[in-house]
């Protein structure tokens, strides 16, 4: 994470006490969109994606705690709304990238952690707070990592899929960390099935009296159908 700016917000929009979601954010790639795009083009491309994610954060019953440099915080009473919110982020970053040349695209990974928090002057701390963002730092661009904390209060929810990435060493901690991806791509709608023989049983007959080159062409088109 970067830090050239430090925003804490103001006392009406503090996070909220007991046990909480936090989620941080990071830009992957920023020196080189900055060194790429100069640093006023970079710098707007970097607040763009800064009104995406607090949209997605307000949408979701989140709060933004602060941003440090191209990096967001902000805190969830659910873990499930904290989940949909990163997953609603990275959905909206993509389909801004689809409109933009590849040297503008932005690639943000996401982490979240879920536990006990100390509140202090509209920001919040402690080793809940540091884990995630250790967990936001080793996910890659595009991606989001969630702790198995964040997965056991979630539970089983059909809208959320989740894979197992293994242990990892996070700095600052002992022991290792199980992570887990969440899946947010959009799923392709299947292609429709091709009819069958018995949808259409004037096939054999209509191929009889078909030219050879219309009979060689649709014995084809199963398998070209196949392979597309």
């Amino acid at each position: 994470m970067h830090n050239l700016v430090n925003t804490t917000y103001p006392m009406a929009q503090q996070p909220p006490e007991g046990v909480v979601t936090v989620l941080f954010t990071d830009i992957v790639g920023s020196a080189a969109l900055k060194t790429s795009q100069g640093d006023a083009v970079a710098q707007e491309i970097v607040r763009g994606h800064f009104e995406l994610l607090r949209e997605q954060v307000e949408s979701h019953g989140g709060r933004e705690v602060k941003t440090l440099g191209d990096g967001l915080m902000a805190t969830f009473v659910s873990p499930r709304s904290a989940l949909t919110s990163a997953i609603a982020m990275q959905r909206a970053l993509a389909d801004g990238n689809r409109a933009k040349p590849p040297e503008q695209q932005v690639q943000v990974r996401v982490g979240l952690n879920a536990g006990e928090a100390i509140r202090e002057d509209g920001d919040i701390f402690g080793s809940t707070v540091d884990a995630a963002a250790r967990i936001c730092a080793k996910a890659a661009g595009g991606q989001i990592l969630a702790s198995e904390t964040v997965r056991g209060i979630v539970g089983a929810v059909k809208e959320l899929q989740f894979r197992d990435r293994g242990r990892f060493r996070l700095k600052g901690f002992p022991e290792r960390w199980r992570l887990l991806e969440v899946a947010w791509e959009r799923r392709r709608p299947q292609s429709s099935p091709l009819p069958s023989s018995r949808s259409a049983p004037h096939t054999s007959a209509a191929r009889k009296n078909a030219p050879s080159s219309a009979v060689s062409w649709s014995r084809r088109s199963p398998a070209t159908a196949r392979s597309s």
